[in-house]
């Protein structure tokens, strides 16, 4: 190859890298100044909120967590998200309408989000429905003693309200309230409970059970839906 033509080519490639390093800084500051922002809008600024982010000890290791709400004074509400891994913490702007009446507390169990980060694959042989079970009891212990409350509300949902319904059944001393949303019920349980005393409970079954395919206003939708249409 001519000298003049490797020269051409160097000089080329000099000029291509230097353009992907501007280009690449350029994506990196606009990614921090889009961070920046968000923080700005999400951020608590309430003199009586709470706004904390933290690894804390539990179950023997570092896990991470969230607590945001606009007044200290307000119930702690506790949130057990589903999975296994299925961290909220990436939405959790969504729960800005709770923030102003509850302190909001965002978990990242065990083997998820920052918690995973933080510890990685090892924790793989300890992610036992007990062991996770315990891993809630002992933060709901720990948010009382620092929010300084008696007892705090406690959400689950999908797989949290496997691991909730287990946290309340084990401590009730710990909660005021739980409230399962995709509550995770075992069928033979729901088969047996018109045979129990509990009548408003089973009526409330009938009309909203565990599947929702047997909802009668979702047969409805999917009788209009599957009714052919005149088409004037």
């Amino acid at each position: 190859m001519p000298r003049r033509a490797a020269r051409l080519i160097g000089v080329s490639l000099l000029g291509l890298s230097g353009i992907l390093v501007v280009l690449a800084a350029a994506g990196l500051g606009f990614r921090a100044y889009r961070q920046h922002l968000a923080a700005q809008t999400l951020a608590i600024r309430s003199p009586a909120g709470v706004q904390e982010g933290e690894f804390i000890e539990i179950g023997g290791i570092k896990q991470w967590i969230q607590i945001r709400g606009e007044d200290r004074d307000n119930p702690v509400l506790l949130f057990v998200h589903g999975g296994p891994g299925g961290s909220t913490l990436p939405i959790s702007s969504g729960w800005r309408a709770w923030e102003k009446h509850f302190t909001v507390v965002q978990w990242d169990q065990r083997g998820t989000g920052r918690t995973f980060g933080a510890a990685g694959d090892a924790l793989g042989p300890t992610m036992t429905l007990e062991r996770m079970t315990q891993d809630g009891i002992e933060l709901a212990e720990y948010l009382r003693t620092h929010l300084h409350k008696d007892k705090i509300v406690l959400v689950g949902h999908s797989w949290g309200s496997f691991l909730g319904i287990r946290m309340a059944k084990q401590r009730p001393d710990l909660f005021s309230a739980y409230v399962g949303t995709g509550q995770v019920v075992g069928r033979a349980t729901f088969e047996k409970a018109p045979s129990s005393s509990r009548s408003r409970a089973c009526s409330g079954l009938r009309q909203r059970p565990p599947t929702r395919r047997l909802w009668p206003s979702w047969r409805r939708s999917l009788r209009s839906r599957s009714s052919p249409r005149r088409i004037a």
